[in-house]
């Protein structure tokens, strides 16, 4: 069965976006190739974390998703074990997936595992993680806009000039992209004053 790359980032992008969507029942003859023969198309969700009301409700919208277009959906879950995530990248090649939900994870772990799923013609879309492969699609929220809404936020009710907590763990996308922001804020407003750094 020929699944493009295109055809797999949309399910990806639908069963990402599943936890925020409402189930539609669909019918199989309803269903376009090759989601029209339900359990014929095998996906692999490799997991980072899975913690959490976010990663929770993730999980459930992704299996919802996958249950609604007939995907044998397969969970891998590293349980935030780098090593382990990407040897589950390898057994979701053994299980003979045509397509791997990689979702989040570290870059450094990341890239080649899922460069060996990409050369064994499997197709590959990235959530919440960068690995750096341009033939894998990325899927993110907007971490930069998120952290500058809640930023301003915290200006408008704080005044220029507070102290904080911050929350950072370095090399997980999402929290780089908001470390982004953060940065830049203390640099235009001085009165921010980091006091203590967790993570």
């Amino acid at each position: 069965m020929k699944i493009t790359r295109r055809l797999l980032g949309k399910a990806a992008l639908g069963l990402a976006g599943a936890a925020l969507l409402m189930q539609v029942p669909a019918m199989a003859q309803d269903r376009p190739a090759p989601f029209d023969k339900p359990g014929a198309v095998k996906i692999a969700l490799v997991r980072y974390l899975s913690t959490g009301d976010f990663f929770q409700a993730y999980l459930s919208g992704v299996e919802a998703q996958a249950k609604a277009l007939g995907v044998d959906l397969r969970v891998l879950d590293s349980r935030q074990d780098a090593a382990l995530q990407a040897d589950m990248v390898d057994q979701a090649i053994a299980l003979g997936v045509q397509g791997i939900i990689i979702q989040h994870g570290l870059t450094e772990s990341m890239k080649e595992a899922a460069q060996r799923a990409v050369d064994a013609g499997i197709k590959v879309v990235a959530f919440d993680v960068n690995v750096e492969n341009p033939k894998i699609p990325q899927i993110e929220q907007s971490d930069r806009d998120l952290a500058r809404l809640a930023l301003e936020r915290a200006i408008k009710d704080n005044g220029e000039s507070w102290k904080a907590g911050y929350v950072y763990v370095a090399g997980i996308a999402p929290l780089d992209r908001r470390n982004e922001t953060w940065v830049d804020f203390k640099k235009k407003y001085a009165g921010i004053n980091e006091a203590a750094m967790f993570g």
